[in-house]
């Protein structure tokens, strides 16, 4: 009988920071589980929603710093979990332009001094 190891979890957020009203990009299906395969992806994007499957998108409500945790398990029974930082900014404010420069695709947010 083999050992079945833990699934190995890879989490892509982009872009990160976004500005307040675009949507990120997440994207798990890079991970994998050796000796089985993933029988389930969840993502819980820190703002009282949620999500399945291995890849999506997402708009937050409300500027601020969310934490996701994304977890996979496996067919085998065993569960990764990793988290990912998100800062979603009211590119709008003006308070905040002479410091930030954000595409106007929803590509990212850029910081200069």
């Amino acid at each position: 009988m083999g050992v079945t190891a833990s699934p190995v979890l890879f989490i892509d957020v982009t872009p990160n920071p976004v500005c307040l009203g675009n949507a990120i990009a997440w994207d798990l299906s890079a991970s994998y589980a050796p000796g089985s395969s993933i029988s389930s992806y969840t993502i819980d994007f820190g703002d009282s929603n949620n999500d399945t499957g291995a890849s999506g998108n997402h708009t937050y409500a409300a500027a601020g710093s969310y934490t996701i945790t994304a977890t996979i398990t496996s067919a085998a029974g065993l569960t990764q979990i990793q988290y990912e930082e998100v800062n979603v900014i009211d590119c709008s404010d003006p308070l905040l332009l002479d410091t930030i420069y954000a595409s106007t695709d929803g590509s990212g947010v850029y910081y200069w001094e």
